[in-house]
């Protein structure tokens, strides 16, 4: 099987994005439309997607319904991207449904195959409710050409994939509102004034429901102050579905986050692993970051982000924390051109250039405080597992 991984990697490298509707809708419909079968919950925004789904699932979970989750891109391995009661789907399963999938459907992109083949597992497994994350934007991702959707959620909206999505947040949240669904359920983390406006446009024109994110403080809770809204957001939308947020259970929930959302390495010194990888994504987490070091003179930040990403927009939220950085050069990445990261930041912060692994060891035998912000993709090179 493992063959078969290598080669739809390949021949499909999920980097080679085509969005659109039109394949996957035709394949849905020549399956007989798999996900009617059960209720699809559709998760958007440009950060929290993922911690999102899975503090959903679990709160889902809670309440003892039968639950699925969908989510984007794996890290360690492709089985992670669909998970049925809470686990990852195990490898034959996930290769039976996919293999004869793209025999059959040779047009589908990577995401759109492991979308379909998440919608077929699910009714197997005949689930009652399906979380699907949105992977890019929402207008044209494939998860919105999914039928049976009870509700709908934007965790934020910020800049980010602006080649593809626009270069003004009026332009972004178009694209992520039109996972809205005529009077469905909308739950909504806090939004600049101009996305706002969008939402509450759309959100007026199709006679949605809105739904404002919870908002709690848990006094015990050591993590980020970003996980506890992410989890605001899902605690609303499990209300929405019948379920319901325990304060109890709050740390157990958030436990259960994906890797690389704030997953510590070692607390002295501290090291974190964090996938954000835009201006807003790694500002937060930096600033968590940078809040917690006693001195910040022995701190290293190492980025591993391409060059397409909005660099001034990353440098500007990262600079204030004064804490000097290492652009890592990502294998295989056509996009990485680490000397334009480097070269985004003031000359005082700049700490040169690393290839992927010998960044990993670096940042592994730091003997300060270390963060590795921006791509998970391969972090099994850590050594680390789920």
């Amino acid at each position: 099987m493992l063959k078969f991984w290598q080669e739809l990697e390949a021949h499909k490298p999920e980097i080679r994005m085509s969005l659109g509707l039109d394949r996957i809708r035709r394949v849905l419909d020549r399956l007989g439309r798999p996900e009617r079968h059960f209720s699809t919950v559709l998760i958007a925004g440009t950060n929290g997607k993922g911690s999102t789904t899975r503090f959903l699932e679990q709160l889902l979970l809670n309440s003892v319904q039968a639950v699925g989750a969908y989510s984007s891109p794996h890290i360690f391995a492709p089985t992670e991207r669909v998970r049925v009661g809470g686990r990852d789907v195990d490898e034959a399963t996930l290769y039976r449904v996919v293999a004869p999938l793209y025999e059959k459907f040779p047009d589908l992109t990577y995401f759109e195959l492991m979308t379909v083949a998440a919608a077929q597992i699910f009714t197997e497994a005949n689930v009652e409710t399906a979380i699907f994350e949105i992977g890019l934007g929402g207008r044209l991702d494939a998860c919105n050409a999914l039928d049976g959707v009870v509700a709908t959620a934007i965790t934020g909206i910020d800049y980010d994939h602006m080649h593809v999505l626009g270069d003004t947040l009026t332009a972004i949240a178009a694209e992520k509102a039109d996972i809205i669904r005529p009077n469905r359920s909308l739950v909504t983390g806090d939004l600049p004034d101009e996305a706002e406006r969008v939402i509450a446009g759309v959100v007026a024109e199709r006679g949605a429901r809105r739904i404002p994110r919870r908002c709690f403080v848990l006094p015990d809770w050591a993590g980020p102050v970003y996980l506890l809204h992410n989890l605001g957001v899902a605690s609303a939308l499990a209300e929405t579905l019948g379920g319901r947020f325990a304060p109890e259970t709050a740390e157990a929930v958030l436990a259960a986050r994906p890797f690389g959302r704030w997953t510590v390495m070692s607390e002295k010194p501290l090291k974190v692993i964090d996938g954000g990888h835009n201006a807003q994504g790694v500002g937060v987490v930096a600033e968590e970051f940078a809040a917690r070091l006693a001195e910040s003179s022995r701190a290293r930040i190492w980025l591993a982000v391409g060059a397409a990403k909005d660099l001034a927009g990353i440098a500007r939220a990262l600079t204030p924390v004064g804490i000097g950085v290492t652009a890592v050069e990502l294998a295989g990445d056509g996009w990485h051109a680490p000397d334009k990261v480097l070269a985004s930041f003031p000359a005082h912060l700049q700490r040169g250039i690393e290839r992927e692994k010998d960044a990993v060891t670096a940042f592994r035998n730091h003997q300060g405080e270390a963060l590795w912000l921006g791509t998970l993709r391969g972090l099994n090179i850590f050594g680390v597992k789920q």
